[in-house]
């Protein structure tokens, strides 16, 4: 890119001196025809002859200016892109550097992003087999009350069964008051108590026999 700023200034400043060199040839081609259109007769070869010379030094010297000013100015130019360039080349590396930095920065997050939607996927899969266990073990823990009060139901009833045979046997064994009678009245309490016991025997076998 420099190259071609510098051969393009080169071709203005060569187009230039072109045009300056074709200007003054013209005019040094009219200058002796005027001359001779204001004063023919004083004219003479030796004085064209003369003037020839000398104009064609004033255009070479012309042109020399002319080349050692557009030398100078590319000169300058070429100095100013090499101090621009110059300045630029650290800015354009640090900038490198940060556009570097940058891409580090994203390349780190996409990767921090990705790890954490993996493990809230993890995480949701884990809720999932948590309530799935959870879920088991609540349905295994009811199932087990289950049975243990139906087990807790049947050893009251059979104890309220034991409470009551014994409370059964308590009474049957519980000792008959004696009155202080004849011995008339102590054989009919006797006979009396007898057949009571008889009775209560009998009535316990019966009770015994609906139970089983």
């Amino acid at each position: 890119m420099k190259r071609n700023i510098a051969l393009f200034i080169a071709a203005i400043l060569t187009t230039m001196v072109g045009i300056t060199i074709f200007v003054a040839a013209i005019a040094a081609v009219t200058q002796p025809a005027e001359a001779e259109q204001i004063s023919p007769v004083e004219v003479k070869d030796q004085q064209i002859v003369t003037k020839t010379p000398d104009f064609a030094r004033q255009a070479q010297a012309t042109a020399q200016a002319y080349e050692a000013t557009r030398q100078t100015q590319i000169a300058e130019r070429q100095a100013a892109i090499n101090t621009l360039d110059q300045q630029s080349q650290p800015k354009i590396a640090e900038l490198q550097q940060q556009m570097v930095d940058v891409q580090a920065q994203i390349e780190q997050t996409t990767a921090n992003i990705q790890s954490l939607q993996e493990y809230a996927a993890s995480l949701q899969q884990s809720i999932q087999n948590n309530d799935t266990s959870y879920q088991t073990e609540m349905t295994a823990l009811q199932q087990t009350e289950s049975e243990l009060q139906a087990r807790l139901n049947e050893v009251t009833n059979q104890l309220n069964a034991a409470y009551n045979d014994i409370a059964q046997q308590q009474t049957q064994a519980a000792p008959v008051p004696v009155n202080d009678g004849g011995s008339y009245n102590d054989d009919h309490h006797e006979e009396h108590d007898n057949d009571n016991h008889h009775e209560e025997h009998e009535e316990h076998e019966n009770d015994h026999d609906d139970d089983d």
